[in-house]
């Protein structure tokens, strides 16, 4: 698991991927999902102490 930044005009968002990396050399990326698993949806992730953000803690 990852966790990635997505900039836009107005905004930043974190949100988190997952990839595969080879055991022998972690270095090279077998397999990256397509798109974020895990990012900010709901209304309580989007506003409040920290806008569009969340927090993974524990997940894997």
């Amino acid at each position: 698991m990852y966790h990635g930044l997505r900039q836009t005009t107005s905004k930043a968002s974190y949100r988190l991927g997952l990839a595969l990396l080879d055991l022998e050399n972690p270095t090279k990326v077998l397999h990256r999902s397509e798109g974020w698993v895990f990012g900010p949806l709901e209304m309580y992730e989007r506003s409040g102490d920290v806008n569009d953000v969340v927090f993974p803690c524990g997940g894997s």
